[in-house]
């Protein structure tokens, strides 16, 4: 019998002392390897915010670990080589805290599945399945070819869309600068001017500043009440059921929102099946990737009415979110039996199409900004001009 004396920290984080019985030297160092791993735990969990770990970081991760293991470093070094080099501090004391669960005796997978809000669910998929073949060098490739292809898509959403929003905060600040503090000051002096009639561009000044100063308050509960209605879009599934059908039935729109929503479906289908997981499997896991509740239901059915024997074809085409050539594709994938091939072509040309029309919707977008951001800087100082150029006449 061995005894042995570990410091630990209680939920309140006072020091305390706990003794330990062991019956051999060997569950010894087992228990002190899971001791170590609760310390590491509390620590990193209580100092690191990992959200802060970027997809970069983490594809990366994925591409050097494969590497390592290909040149035959076992995976607790790998890890720790991995540790030491990285970059970030949030990415190091992840890898520090995966290496130290491991070390315990705890499996690959469910070291990662214990930071599911690092990775998220289809890279635990493609890991938990490459584990099971015995392919871990080949799922963590796939792992970072998916996280490559996801990144580059959302940084060029981000470049698409940053100039338009630019102009878009650009012109709502401007306006609200002038309202608050710029047209007060304007409509008190045309008043002192006495002029018996204003122009139109003075007159309309006169009734905005009016305006917002009789409904400052309500407009800005009207505003709050937009953001709460937004930030309960997405994250009520009540609210997402209600508003969902609404948002849908608006022409143009409503077609591309549900296609944008549903696009990552074909993506996690193709990569599950392709990783080796049964399509069934597949089917259920990939509806975790769909982030509206309304939208998660129609895929839902989509699959009851799969398994039943429907076509696929059929199906895809019922929910109105995709494309005939995204349709097509998915059924020759089914017929061919290259289904996860098709899948992710079918995925590669909807997120085309989509990226162009939300590019030439932005195109249009920028020049209409730019003239409204001009008209309310005209409008504004013809308010002031026109009746100063009329008192000089009288």
């Amino acid at each position: 019998m061995i005894l042995a004396q570990l410091t630990t920290l209680d939920p309140t984080g006072v020091i305390q002392q706990e003794t330990v019985l062991a019956t051999s030297r060997d569950d010894l160092q087992q228990l002190l390897k899971n001791h170590k791993a609760t310390v590491i735990r509390h620590n990193v969990v209580k100092s690191t915010s990992f959200s802060k770990i970027s997809q970069k970081e983490k594809s990366n991760f994925f591409l050097k670990l494969s590497v390592l293991l290909h040149a035959g470093e076992p995976l607790a070094c790998a890890l720790y080589n991995l540790e030491k080099s990285a970059h970030s501090k949030p990415m190091r004391y992840l890898l520090m805290l995966i290496r130290a669960q491991l070390e315990s005796g705890v499996e690959l997978i469910e070291c990662f599945r214990a930071h599911s809000k690092v990775f998220d669910s289809l890279t635990l998929s493609i890991l938990d399945q490459s584990l099971k073949t015995g392919q871990l060098e080949a799922g963590l490739l796939k792992v970072h070819a998916y996280l490559v292809q996801k990144e580059k898509y959302r940084s060029q959403l981000k470049q698409v869309t940053f100039y338009p929003l630019f102009l878009l905060t650009a012109i709502v600040g401007l306006f609200a600068l002038f309202t608050q503090f710029l047209l007060p000051e304007v409509v008190l002096y045309l008043k002192e001017m006495g002029l018996s009639e204003l122009p139109l561009a003075s007159r309309t000044l006169i009734s905005l500043t009016a305006f917002f100063e009789n409904y400052s308050v309500s407009f800005c509960l009207f505003l709050i009440s937009i953001a709460v209605i937004y930030f309960l879009f997405l994250t009520s599934s009540f609210v997402q059921k209600k508003l969902t059908p609404l948002l849908l039935k608006i022409p143009s729109m409503g077609v591309f929102y549900g296609r944008f929503q549903t696009m990552p479906w074909l993506s996690v289908v193709g990569e599950l099946y392709g990783a080796g997981v049964p399509f069934k499997e597949s089917l259920d896991q990939s509806v975790t990737h769909i982030k509206n509740a309304s939208l998660r239901n129609t895929i839902e059915m989509m699959h009851k009415d799969l398994l039943e024997g429907k076509s696929m074809e059929e199906t895809m085409a019922d929910t109105g979110f995709f494309s005939p050539f995204a349709r097509s594709l998915c059924s020759l994938g089914m017929k061919s039996g290259r289904l996860a091939e098709f899948f992710k072509k079918a995925y590669q040309m909807e997120r085309d199409d989509i990226h162009e029309t939300l590019v030439a919707f932005l195109k249009k977008l920028e020049p209409c900004l730019i003239v409204t951001m001009g008209l309310l800087l005209l409008w504004i100082v013809a308010g002031v001009i026109l009746p100063l150029y009329t008192h000089m006449n009288v």
